[in-house]
């Protein structure tokens, strides 16, 4: 009889099962991730000095975030993070004549550009639980977040155009053209898709459009 009692006084107790420390309201979720394609690459002064491609390959993107759940499903809390890109590209073409009737002579442009950004950005960011798994500690969810970056750089460009049988005229003209950029602009990030394993420690990953990139992954931690 006594071990019968002790067994349901055992069982009655409040263990800690996954699911429910998994929606635990009132707690804290700290994560740290990584990012590819940023999305709003383009979006700034680097469109006005120059078109600037879409980035769709690997950009040093760093942020980390902390939440905290008002209820088991809901979370509110700040992100944190950076992003850096530079390229270099060289070009050399002919041009039209220009210096008629003189059919052999032509021009050769030399041309070069240097560019590189980096923004810090800080955001107010939301997440909602819409499914949980009863096993594996699996959670899918949204995220959205909007803030503001702050984005320093520059773009050089270069120029030198060589005339060629064309002595007397010079033999180069050169030019440079590299504008400075120090800006501040809002941003946001929308993820409709994210899948978080793990108990206390975990991973997570996240498809979206935004300042984290169309694909973010990392660890997490909740408390």
């Amino acid at each position: 009889m006594k071990r019968l009692l002790l067994a349901l006084a055992i069982f009655s107790l409040p263990l800690p099962v996954n699911a429910q420390n998994a929606n635990r309201a009132h707690s804290w979720l700290f994560s740290i991730g990584t990012g590819v394609a940023n999305t709003d690459l383009n979006n700034s002064q680097f469109q006005t000095y120059f078109h600037v491609k879409p980035v769709v390959g690997p950009v040093r993107n760093i942020n980390a975030s902390v939440k905290y759940f008002v209820t088991k499903k809901l979370a509110i809390g700040i992100t944190a993070g950076f992003y850096h890109y530079s390229n270099y590209s060289e070009a050399t073409r002919v041009t039209t004549p220009s210096l008629s009737p003189a059919a052999n002579d032509y021009q050769v442009l030399y041309s070069s550009l240097d560019y590189l950004r980096h923004t810090a950005y800080t955001t107010v960011e939301g997440a909602y639980i819409y499914y949980n798994f009863k096993k594996g500690n699996i959670q899918l969810y949204a995220t959205a977040g909007f803030g503001i970056t702050h984005t320093t750089g520059y773009v050089d460009r270069r120029e030198n155009r060589v005339y060629i049988n064309q002595p007397a005229y010079g033999s180069c003209f050169f030019g440079s053209f590299s504008p400075t950029v120090d800006e501040n602009k809002m941003t946001a990030y929308v993820a409709p898709i994210g899948i978080r394993s793990g108990k206390k420690i975990g991973w997570y990953a996240e498809a979206g459009y935004g300042y984290k990139g169309i694909f973010n992954v990392g660890l997490s931690y909740k408390l």
